[in-house]
């Protein structure tokens, strides 16, 4: 489901390496905003959702950013 603060939603997946330093597959999610590109493109925002938890079943790529009370209002100021 794609934020009301923003225009595109796209799931991603990657792979990485894990604490053991072995190959692992990842995922993340790239939001982009309503309105027009400004000149030079967006400017880019990583968060790392660390704070909610490190599992699998924690990360918001799987269960979706709503899922955290008061994500929105980060994710509004951030599409701001």
């Amino acid at each position: 489901m794609t934020p009301q603060t923003t225009r595109f939603a796209f799931r991603l997946k990657y792979v990485t390496k894990n604490a053991f330093d072995r190959r692992a597959l990842s995922a993340g999610v790239v939001l982009l905003p309503k309105g027009r590109m400004p000149r030079g493109g967006w400017p880019v925002i990583s968060w790392a959702h660390g704070v909610v938890g490190l599992a699998d079943q924690c990360a918001p790529s799987r269960v979706g950013a709503a899922a955290y009370p008061g994500f929105e209002l980060y994710l509004a100021n951030w599409m701001r």
